[in-house]
């Protein structure tokens, strides 16, 4: 409740890091499970992780590092260009967001009676 209502926690939501961690975010939902996955069905792994917890939170962060790095790779690979397709089909068909139950946006003419 508070961020929906502008609380920025003292910067900390306003740098570009979170801004782009909150780009990716979809991505990140979406490939986390597959890297988790891949990093604890290695035997060695798996063994080197619950030796110690440090090593563990270990194997936990460079584990987040690939998410973050795969994400970003599937953001600009293949979420933006369907999103940019998708603006583009309803730009062509002269629909706007709100025409298919979505919030209406800035840029979107139609939705705001003009």
């Amino acid at each position: 409740m508070a961020i929906a209502s502008g609380c920025d926690i003292f910067g900390l939501l306003k740098t570009r890091a979170a801004q782009r961690l909150g780009a990716i975010s979809y991505s990140i939902y979406l490939v986390h499970g597959i890297c988790l996955h891949m990093a604890f069905s290695s035997a060695t792994l798996r063994e080197f992780a619950f030796g110690s917890i440090t090593q563990y939170w270990a194997v936990v962060l460079v584990t987040a590092l690939m998410v973050t790095g795969v994400s970003s790779l599937t953001f600009a690979l293949i979420e933006r260009p369907g999103i940019l397709l998708g603006r583009g089909v309803l730009g062509r068909s002269g629909l706007s967001r709100a025409d298919w139950g979505g919030k209406p946006v800035a840029g979107d003419m139609k939705a705001h009676g003009t």
